[in-house]
Order: structure tokens, then sequence, then C-alpha cells
């Protein structure tokens, strides 16, 4: 992963990682790492803490006591990885029974899947598809332009947004892919059994309304929005925000980043737990040194060594292919 762009100069930031950051897993980026006080990567010496950036790999950037704490090797000029172009792929194994146009609510429990299309349809709750894969695309009047600091939440939108959660313990292997968005609105846990994949062309969000400081009148659908970054006016974490998130899931932001809305404004959220793996084409931001957003606790989940989630995308050095499932031999 890079920082994230300079996006018609709205947002340009270089993520930092904190003390109290934990990466326990394996990491590559192809650029370097920025540190602030002493977050920890890796779990053992197994795990690869690698950087395409040259020596030293890291930078400070709160002062003297910035020091990383790599209990995985850590490795620096790593080969860089490119995302694929496109998930559009994984529309075609869909196929029209589990395509869904505009946006779509996605609901998982156990083996089943309930769906609640654009147009207020609600399908299920149906057993996950046999294919493994559900597809969101775009329909008519679909911007994809989106800045974390004027995010709203409307009840319909014609972009090919997934709006994903699960309703107790998921089961099973599921492939959620959106042409436009992934905007993750409750937590996502798993059974032992679990395995889910999060494909979105442009950016997997976390959803978090930012509100009045009174906070009256304040649901999904009426935000009061920044207008740039740090511009706050007052707000706060308003309803529909989830504090101390858990997402059991391998997430992939093919062309942007995986990223909370507003995590510049509002209260500290507490931990944003992720288990399974992240893949990013820019860093996004999921909290700041000022108390706001997310802590992160990044967890590697060790059976993506070896098995994936259906048609899941996987890197091999730099090209990407779709596939089932891999396999590790020694």
């Amino acid at each position: 992963s890079s920082p994230i762009p300079n996006s018609g100069g709205r947002y340009c930031d270089q993520i930092v990682f904190v003390s109290g950051d934990r990466i326990d897993g394996p990491l590559h980026t192809n650029d370097s790492l920025q540190i602030c006080g002493q977050p920890t990567f890796g779990r053992s010496g197994a795990d690869v803490v690698e950087v395409s950036a040259p020596p030293t790999g890291w930078y400070s950037r709160c002062g003297g006591g910035d020091n990383p704490n790599f209990v995985g090797a850590f490795v620096t000029n790593a080969p860089v990885l490119t995302p694929p172009p496109t998930n559009s792929e994984l529309r075609s194994i869909a196929g029209p029974a589990y395509t869904y146009t505009g946006q779509t609510q996605i609901v998982l429990s156990g083996s089943n899947i309930t769906v609640t299309t654009n147009t207020g349809q609600v399908i299920g709750p149906t057993p996950i598809p046999s294919n493994g894969v559900v597809y969101v695309q775009n329909g008519t009047g679909c911007s994809s332009s989106y800045s974390p600091f004027t995010a709203t939440y409307p009840a319909t939108s014609g972009c090919g947004n997934a709006l994903v959660r699960s309703s107790g313990n998921y089961s099973g292997a599921l492939t959620i892919a959106a042409e436009n968005d992934v905007v993750i609105t409750d937590d996502i846990t798993r059974t032992s059994s679990g395995l889910l994949g999060l494909v979105a062309n442009n950016f997997v969000r976390v959803k978090h309304p930012l509100c009045p400081s009174s906070n009256l009148g304040c649901s999904n659908g009426t935000i009061t929005s920044q207008t740039d970054k740090g511009a706050c006016n007052g707000g706060v974490n308003g309803t529909g925000s989830q504090s101390d998130l858990r997402i059991d899931a391998a997430i992939l932001a093919i062309d942007h980043s995986f990223i909370v809305d507003h995590y510049d404004c509002g209260g500290s959220l507490g931990e944003l737990e992720v288990n399974g793996a992240i893949a990013q084409k820019f860093r996004g931001a999921v909290g700041t040194t000022g108390g706001t957003g997310y802590i992160k606790d990044y967890n590697y989940d060790d059976r993506l060594r070896y098995l994936e989630p259906p048609h899941f995308f996987d890197p091999v050095e730099a090209a990407w292919h779709v596939q089932r499932e891999t396999l590790d031999f020694p």
C-alpha cells in the first residue's frame, strides 16, 4: 500500500502508525512506514514485515521517542506489488442471479444472506450462493467521487455500494464485490469455518456518521458533514457509529483505500479489530493522533496462507489472478 493520494487537493495524508497500533501478522507496503511512538509489527519472526523503500524503511513523525517494535523480520527494498485493474471478473462469476444494481444491503447470518435491494425489495434469508460470489454493480446516476470528510448515507443510491454487516456469526465461504464501495455498517464476525472476502473497485469504508454536538435528530440520513479535513464544526460520533468494531474478512480496495469515514472528527471509537488481511492501493486513515477514530488491531488469519475466499484475488509477485483457493506445499 501507499499513502492516500492527493484527490483534488482535499485530502493528502501520510498515514501514521502510533503507539497502541498492532499489526499481528505479515505486512507489505510498496512505500515506507511513518511512525509515531512504538507500534508493533508482527507476532513472531515468521511474520515478515517488508517495505519497498530503501533502508531504513521507516520515518519518525513525532520526535526522538519514535521506535517501532518489529517482532517480525524487517525487510527493505522488497518487490513492488501491483493490484489488479478491476474486479469486473467477479461480476461474471456471480452471474445475473447474484448481481444487484445500485446500493445494496447484505446481512450475513450463519450460512445465509439477506439482501435488501436499492428498490427496497428484501430477498432471503437464502443460502450463500454455490459459486460463493455476490456482486453489486453501478446503476444510473452514480457519481463515484468520495471524500471521507463529506460522507453521507442516503437511503438509496445508483452507485454500486455493498453495505455489509453480520447478524451473529457467519459461516461458510463468500466473496462480496462492489463496483464502487464496500461500506461496513456494523460488526462482521465469523464462526471457525467462516471465510469472507470484501473486494471494492474503490473504497472499503467503515461507516462513521458525524452529527451535531447536541446529537439531536441525528440518524443515518441526517448528517452534519465537514467541508474539509479537520472542519468538524463541533461534530460528535452519531447514530450508526460503532465502537470497538470487529471485522473478520480479507479486504481488498483495488483502486483506493480501506478507510473510516470522518476519521478525524468525533471522539475515540476504541479499537478497530480486523481478523483476516487488508490489501489497498493507498493507505487509508482510520484515526488520528489527536484521539479520533480507531486504534488499529490487525490480525492475520493464518488460514489465508493456504485457503482463500471464493474466487478472491491472489498476488503472485507483480501479477494478480482470480482463484478459488491456493494451497501451500512444503
